[in-house]
């Protein structure tokens, strides 16, 4: 009887654990659905519109392979948009980044309507590598709302480019 309970609890515990490190999701739980494969409403926050707010050298760069915010190094740069919502339900919200080897690591929140969500920027092989992360999901009515992305940890000494955030249902 004790060999089951002990089965069963190490069981639960992997679980859990699993949760906390799969979701992307902000919370520490993961989700029983992930963004839709083709969704209906997509909004997408471009690099060139974010107001940037900075001390150091965050910028937006565009060039041939190139559109994104970039030079970011501090946990103080902030970058800001408005969402405009038509639809009411939940939004999945993407960012897409890319990471030079030589600096994954960073911790970055993804706050919106007062709930934040996270990623961690990972290796995506160079600085014109993107890819998209799943920073979670949240639920919003139609309205604007105020969007901020914020590096919490800096691994290195760059936490990544930013091309975009997508929000889609």
């Amino acid at each position: 009887m004790k060999k089951n309970f002990f089965l069963t609890v190490i069981a639960v515990l992997a679980f859990v654990v699993s949760c906390g490190t799969t979701g992307g999701g902000g919370d520490g739980m993961a989700s029983s659905t992930e963004p839709p494969a083709n969704p209906t409403t997509v909004i997408k926050l471009q690099a060139a519109d974010a107001k940037l707010t900075t001390n150091a050298q965050l910028q937006y760069e565009q060039s041939a392979d190139r559109d994104n915010i970039g030079w970011w190094e501090k946990t103080d740069d902030l970058i800001d948009w408005t969402l405009e919502v038509k639809e009411a339900g939940t939004y999945w919200v993407m960012a897409r980044v890319s990471c030079d080897p030589q600096f994954p690591g960073s911790e970055v929140n993804v706050t919106v309507n007062n709930k934040v969500l996270n990623f961690t920027v990972p290796d995506t092989g160079s600085w014109t590598d993107y890819v998209m992360l799943n920073c979670g999901s949240v639920d919003l009515k139609p309205g604007s709302y105020p969007v901020r992305v914020q590096a919490t940890k800096v691994a290195s000494r760059f936490v990544c480019n930013l091309a975009y955030l997508s929000f889609m249902k």
